[in-house]
């Protein structure tokens, strides 16, 4: 700007003939760069927690069934019949009838598996951001030798 404030002397003095001035003015130029402003750590936790679940489970109970034949019936294994899968047998004293009872017993087994997929990555966005910057720029000022001062502004 300092360029275009010259003294008289700079400037040569002819009667007839005009004279072109270039008058300035700054302008913004704006230019972004970027810095990093954090980074974030990206990791798995794993967390353990106590699960209860309730899971069905069979097993085969003994079951002793007694039926009352009255003082006029005489039990004959022979004559009765009994309902499949039941067999009527006879037991000889010391002899031993064995059942084998079943029950299920619950074997625990754990699996890892996927129950989300996640995706991590960066976007960018832009915003506007204010700027205030004070400008400057020339003015064209004329002094006369009436002693009035011209100012044209705006005008091309």
């Amino acid at each position: 700007m300092e360029e275009a404030r010259q003294s008289r002397a700079d400037v040569p003095s002819s009667a007839g003939a005009g004279a072109r001035l270039e008058l300035r003015e700054e302008e913004v130029q704006q230019r972004p760069y970027s810095r990093e402003v954090g980074r974030v750590r990206i990791r798995r936790r794993v967390i353990t927690e106590l699960r209860r679940f309730e899971i069905p489970v069979q097993r085969e109970e003994l079951v002793v069934e007694r039926a009352d034949l009255g003082d006029d019936q005489q039990y004959s294994g022979a004559e009765a019949a009994a309902p499949e899968p039941f067999q009527v047998c006879d037991l000889e004293p010391g002899q031993v009838i064995q059942l084998d009872l079943l029950e299920e017993d619950i074997i625990v087994q754990k699996r890892a598996v996927v129950f989300e997929r996640v995706e991590v990555g960066k976007r960018h966005t832009s915003t506007l951001e204010p700027v205030n910057v004070e400008l400057q720029r020339e003015q064209l000022r004329v002094d006369s030798p009436s002693g009035r001062e011209h100012v044209n502004e705006g005008e091309n």
